[in-house]
């Protein structure tokens, strides 16, 4: 179902709960369209999932991924998704989420 899950992985606090989480990608998802994961740390909960449609074909969304520095000021890590180039977004792109739901 989610091929190559796994093939990025950084962990952190995005949860704000004081208990490690871990963000996965999985590129290959849907014929190159690609998915990543948060998953709690705490009950292994998904807390977020990002997955695009047919239209972003060759994405890889989830190549790469890291939880980074609470960049919004709101005291929670928040975490990157990237994508290396390719469909819709030919140079690549990196994507930003807030840890805080």
């Amino acid at each position: 179902m989610y091929s190559m899950l796994g093939s990025s992985v950084a962990g952190g606090d995005v949860s704000g709960d004081n208990v490690g989480d871990v963000v996965a990608g999985a590129p290959r998802t849907g014929g190159g369209i690609g998915a990543a994961f948060v998953y709690s740390g705490s009950d292994g909960a998904v807390i977020a999932a990002h997955e695009a449609g047919p239209e972003a074909y060759g994405l890889e969304i989830g190549r790469g991924v890291a939880v980074i520095s609470d960049l919004n000021g709101d005291g929670i890590a928040d975490y990157a998704i990237g994508v290396p180039g390719g469909g819709s977004e030919p140079n690549g792109a990196v994507y930003l989420y807030s840890g805080k739901p």
